[in-house]
């Protein structure tokens, strides 16, 4: 059942989205100045380039950054590629998709694996 109170905090969650959330030219944060999946960009990128058959991309540290930033921006930070090739079976099929709502599927199901791994744990009502 959803509560006054309960409305009220989506309400003020939405709002602080809102402020905190916002493309301008410093980046997409108005906190960090960096896109919300700036970690994500790494599995998306490199699974992007594997697609086009640029693995070895991955390996050349200033090859990957020159890559991310002709994807992303000039100004993106250092970034590095830092996961196994294994892990390019899970990116990408995400890859396939624009990386924001790449982004989003991937957010929704580490949370709902997250979901699904404390399930067993019953911590109370409010979990299920």
């Amino acid at each position: 059942m959803v509560t006054v109170v309960s409305m009220i905090g989506i309400w003020m969650a939405e709002v602080y989205l809102s402020m905190l959330w916002n493309l301008d030219g410093r980046g997409f944060s108005e906190l960090s100045h960096r896109l919300p999946y700036w970690d994500f960009t790494n599995l998306w990128a490199g699974s992007r380039m594997a697609i086009d058959g640029h693995v070895a991309v991955l390996f050349d540290v200033d090859a990957y950054r020159a890559a991310l930033r002709a994807m992303f921006s000039p100004d993106l930070q250092n970034q590095e590629w830092s996961y196994p090739p294994s892990i390019l079976l899970l990116g990408v099929p995400l890859a396939t998709l624009p990386i924001l709502p790449a982004y989003l599927i991937w957010t929704v199901g580490t949370v709902l694996c997250l979901w699904l791994a404390i399930r067993p744990l019953k911590l109370g009502t409010a979990l299920e």
